[in-house]
Formats: C-alpha cells, structure tokens, sequence
C-alpha cells in the first residue's frame, strides 16, 4: 500500500486547491470533486526523449580524458554533437552526455547557472543558492496535477532556490543549511532510481523545487545513471526561469518540454 504523502491544500474563491497531489490523493479529491479525472495526453506514436538520443552520440574521446580537454574543444564537440557532425566513433568513447556533465562541473568552478552571477566557485563553498556542488531531494512522487501533456509526472523536487520569492509554495525547502537538507531529504545521486518504482506508471520525468537550474550537475550525473526501463520518458524542466544561456545549452539534448512558472501579482 502506498503511504500517504501530505501534502497542502488551500481555499480560493470557494474552490479547494490541492498542491502536488499524487494517485494516492484520489480518495480525498473525489470527496470535494466526484468527476475529477487524471488529465493525460500521450506523446505522438514513434516519439523518442531528446535523452535517449543523446546518449547514443558518441565523441570519439575516452571519457576518462574529458578533464583534459580545453574548454574551447570540448564546448566544440558539445556544439558537433548537438548539430548532427559526430558520427561514425566507438561505442567505446564518451557521450554527448558525459560531455555536458564534464562542462558542468567546470560551471560550478565560478557559477553562473542563474542570473544572480554570483561567480562562486561552488567546489568549494555555498553559493548565491545556498547549494555546493551536491544537490538534495525530498522523496520522488508521482504527480497527477500537472498539465495533460506531462501528467502524471515522476517529480523529483529538488532543494534551494536562488530566489526569494514572497509567495514561494515551497518555501520550506529553500534556504536551508545543508545539514538539513540531508536530515529532511537525501542526497541526488544514482541510487535515488532505487526509490521511482512508482515512475514505471508516469508518462514524464519532471525536475522541480526549490529550482532545478541550480542543481544541474547532479541531475545530469543522476540521468546518466537512470535505468534503461525509464529511457522512454520524456524529461520535463520545472524552472522558475531566472537563468543563464549555460544552462539552456547544456540542456539541450536532454529536456523535451520545459515548464518554466512566471511570477508576478494577479493583473500581471
């Protein structure tokens, strides 16, 4: 029996709004709404994830040289592979992925993911987000609220946020030390996969928080990790938005829709 995950609930205009309701809520939303149905529309038949195929454009180097390689290669072989322009290298030799994970640990080196620019090099201490270069989850759900064409989604909600929005929904996972972090969630590493049984059933793997751009590293070594029995499914990017060109381009080849939330007062 799946456990109940608590989640929060509140009053709008005399209409009940669940927040990150899971398959495991259904009981408790019919009670409010009798006719409330799962929304989900399938991807198009023959639909491959930008995932699975970059996984299979391999560069030719060994993917124990990457450290080696100047940035300027290396962001060259990151732009052939996206363009089409490797082919022909043994199955042997680095991804395309390994490649952007390689130019993401340079990132954190003096971060620039989100807008802030703070320059941190985040190898060493917290940046402008509070994160180093470790990422913390709370425990992966399914998500059945989303919009139809990624509903239900496998949601991995990450910690922390650079920004410091008033009207935050998940306020308690932002800001936090990173001793509490690890006390109130877990580490993102390969081993998270361990605890998505449930993402067999989603039709998406989403990536929210906190704000995933901060926590892109560990995310793509997570991805590269993923088991084949999730390869088919598309990778959702939950973001707030404030963010640098960087990101979008190591994100390239990996997400297949990106749902950024726009922030502002009602008449805006």
């Amino acid at each position: 029996m799946t456990q109940l995950r608590k989640i929060k609930s509140y009053l709008t205009e005399g209409e009940v709004v669940f927040v990150d309701p899971g398959p495991e809520h259904l009981p408790l939303i019919h009670r409010f709404n009798p006719n409330f149905t799962i929304r989900s529309v399938p991807p198009l038949p023959g639909f491959i994830p930008n995932l699975t195929k970059t996984r299979a454009i391999r560069t030719g180097l060994p993917k124990e040289k990457l450290s080696e390689v100047d940035d300027e290669i290396l962001w060259q072989i990151h732009a052939d592979g996206l363009a089409g322009r490797l082919k022909g290298f043994q199955d042997s030799s680095a991804t395309l992925l390994d490649v952007k994970i390689e130019l993401a640990k340079r990132e954190l080196l003096a971060c620039c993911l989100c807008a802030h620019l703070c320059g941190v090099n985040r190898i060493l201490k917290p940046g402008k987000c509070g994160l180093k270069e470790r990422a913390y989850v709370l425990a992966p759900f399914v998500h059945i609220g989303e919009e139809a064409v990624i509903t239900p989604a496998g949601t991995i909600k990450l910690f922390q946020c650079a920004l410091h929005c008033a009207g935050c929904q998940s306020w308690e996972i932002i800001h936090q030390k990173e001793e509490v972090m690890a006390r109130q969630g877990r580490l993102l590493d390969g081993t998270i996969w361990s605890l998505c049984h449930d993402f067999e059933q989603a039709a998406t793997i989403e990536f929210v928080g906190g704000n995933p751009d901060e926590n892109l590293l560990a995310i793509l070594q997570a991805l590269a990790e993923m088991p084949k029995s999730l390869w088919s499914k598309p990778i959702v990017w939950n973001n707030h938005g404030y963010t640098t060109e960087v990101v979008y381009n190591l994100l390239d080849g990996i997400v297949d829709v990106y749902l950024p939330d726009f922030k502002g007062c009602d008449p805006c």
